[in-house]
């Protein structure tokens, strides 16, 4: 198993720790900028564990696809995985994985069983160099790849979330908690000046 895998999936799993500690503060949740973000917090949460939930039943299967083999990231997905951030309003999220509904005491429950399901994962079935499947916009990722994808995305909703709560100048300690998932989510290859570029802008 590669040292890379390994780094994806503890990134990924610190952020949910983080995201979790949110979850937990219902002040927190209700949050909303409408200047940052059209989603209050607890929005961004449950997008994140609609995403993370569609994400996880192909990783727990770790089966490649004949279909897709040989096949790998379309030239968009690339550059993400390449630059490690999603830029702000470039993209809507599909219709399947908005926050419609959302259930304010459901949250914590959401987000603590992807943490768990992530830190479950067999790294060794995942560590394969063939697609798992297609994502819609960034093409063939293999289970790396899909891991970290899931930081990248963690990253950007955490900015979104910081910049919510500054905007809104909740409590320092919010703000330090969310100042932790973006931290996680950059990881050792993210520069000084990109963990800590603060852009306010709509975005869902």
């Amino acid at each position: 198993m590669s040292a890379r895998i390994r780094r994806h999936h503890r990134r990924v799993v610190d952020q949910l720790d983080a995201l979790l500690e949110l979850a937990r503060d219902p002040a927190a949740l209700v949050q909303h900028s409408e200047r940052v973000s059209h989603w209050t917090v607890a929005q961004h949460l449950e997008h994140l564990a609609l995403v993370d939930a569609g994400i996880l039943k192909i990783l727990e299967q770790a089966e490649p696809s004949t279909d897709l083999a040989g096949q790998g990231p379309s030239p968009g997905g690339r550059i993400l995985l390449v630059l490690g951030f999603i830029p702000r309003g470039r993209a809507k999220a599909p219709s399947f994985v908005e926050p419609r509904e959302v259930v304010l005491d459901e949250i914590e429950g959401k987000v603590e069983r992807a943490r768990q399901r992530f830190a479950d994962l067999d790294l060794d079935r995942l560590a394969g160099s063939e697609p798992l499947a297609r994502h819609h916009r960034f093409g063939c990722l293999n289970g790396t790849r899909w891991l970290r994808f899931v930081g990248i995305h963690h990253h950007h909703h955490g900015k979104i979330v910081r910049d919510i709560q500054r905007a809104a100048r909740f409590p320092e300690r919010s703000s330090w908690r969310s100042n932790r998932i973006t931290r996680r989510a950059a990881g050792p290859s993210q520069s000084c000046r990109t963990r800590d570029t603060t852009r306010v802008a709509a975005n869902r």
